[in-house]
């Protein structure tokens, strides 16, 4: 369970940016400790010693899918299709 909770808007990483702001839920674990950044429409998240460090870990999540899927984009299965499509609604490289 969380025992703190924020929200912060994320226009995009070092080389991707959003078409428009997502929002991402931050969130500090009181059983371990680590800051969690979650965008569960994608299932990416980052983690981190503090909010900053798990905002850019999600930063890094992010590009990794983005960037990992684009390559392998005509061998997707289904699922793995319908998140680059979102990807590609949502996402432009920079």
């Amino acid at each position: 369970m969380s025992s703190f909770l924020s929200f912060y808007m994320i226009s995009g990483s070092d080389r991707l940016q959003f078409k428009q702001p997502i929002i991402v839920e931050v969130s500090r674990s009181s059983d371990s400790d680590i800051w969690i950044a979650d965008y569960p429409e994608l299932n990416i998240y980052g983690e981190g010693e503090d909010e900053s460090q798990a905002i850019e870990d999600f930063k890094l999540a992010l590009e990794e899918s983005y960037f990992g899927l684009k390559k392998d984009k005509e061998k997707l299965g289904t699922e793995l299709k319908q998140k680059w499509d979102v990807f590609q609604q949502i996402i432009q490289e920079k």
